[in-house]
């Protein structure tokens, strides 16, 4: 017997580019046989269009619509789901977190971490556009819990350091650099000891002139 071909193509109309796939073999009945089962499977898992043709009239032209199962889900489950996310990632206020405690702040970070971790995972699987969204929200809040969590550490740290005489350098003004390095006034008023005696003794005149 000589040899048969079999060409299976699969075209996929979403993306309008056309993938074949050829099978040669002198034993038809088994080899073509599998060649149409490993091209069925492999059409239905992606979801393509598959046209069998066979090479001599050995096998007649047959088409066969591969769908992909569109499978409803639950809506109360996915109600839940939908209002659970939609609530972690609301805009949070500055001015709300304040009033928590360090615990709960802690906890409410690292859901928040999670949750970005998640939507990055999403993004590279090629995730929902409304989940790539939400990326950008999730880092605000991410960036408002930990500016709240330092800010009150650093007026906790201004109580206990109240009165004293030093304080620690990330409690001090900041001001400028120039600021930080300049004399006191003191400093500034301050002259050696001749120079004190030298103005004592010849002082500044003060004339007037006499009408």
């Amino acid at each position: 017997m000589r040899p048969k071909e079999v060409i299976c193509f699969c075209a996929d109309a979403a993306e309008s580019r056309l993938v074949s796939f050829r099978f040669v073999s002198s034993r038809l009945v088994v080899k073509v046989s599998t060649a149409i089962c490993w091209a069925e499977s492999s059409c239905r898992r992606s979801g393509l269009g598959m046209v069998l043709g066979g090479g001599g009239g050995a096998l007649a032209t047959a088409k066969v619509i591969a769908k992909k199962k569109q499978t409803k889900p639950n809506q109360k489950t996915h109600a839940t789901h939908q209002h659970q996310h939609t609530q972690s990632t609301a805009k949070l206020k500055a001015h709300e977190l304040r009033g928590q405690s360090k615990g709960d702040l802690t906890k409410q970070l690292t859901d928040l971490k999670n949750e970005l971790t998640a939507l990055r995972v999403a993004k590279v699987t090629g995730g929902a556009p409304n989940k790539l969204s939400k990326i950008k929200v999730v880092r605000k809040n991410i960036a408002r819990v930990l500016t709240v969590i330092h800010q009150t550490q650093l007026s906790h740290l201004k109580e206990a350091n109240k009165g004293n005489k030093h304080i620690p350098l990330d409690l001090r003004v900041k001001k400028t650099r120039a600021i930080r390095r300049a004399l006191t006034k003191k400093q500034l008023a301050g002259v050696t000891e001749k120079e004190a005696k030298r103005n004592a003794y010849f002082p500044m005149r003060k004339y007037a002139v006499k009408a």
